[in-house]
């Protein structure tokens, strides 16, 4: 999940629109920023990536969204929770 989190992440931060799998973390982690699809249906994800190609504003707004989306996630914030989280649990 991590090197898929990264490369979402990587993709928001450009102007790609991102078609992804509406499963696991993604719908979370995506935040509106791609066109979620059913992993096992072949044919929603060959129209998901038609629809990104052809409607400019489903692809403006994809693209928007994600860049948004992407400034809620920082490496230097995750540090501080998680050595926040264990120093917690270490006083417990």
């Amino acid at each position: 999940m991590q090197k898929y989190y990264q490369g979402l992440k990587r993709i928001n931060q450009t102007d790609y629109s991102v078609v992804s799998t509406e499963t696991g973390a993604t719908p979370e982690v995506s935040g509106g920023g791609a066109l979620l699809v059913n992993p096992y249906n072949h044919r929603e994800i060959a129209q998901a990536i038609y629809d990104v190609l052809t409607e400019e504003d489903l692809r403006k707004n994809l693209i928007k969204t994600g860049i948004e989306n992407v400034k809620k996630y920082s490496w230097l914030e995750t540090s501080k929770k998680t050595l926040q989280l264990f120093e917690k649990i270490s006083q417990s």
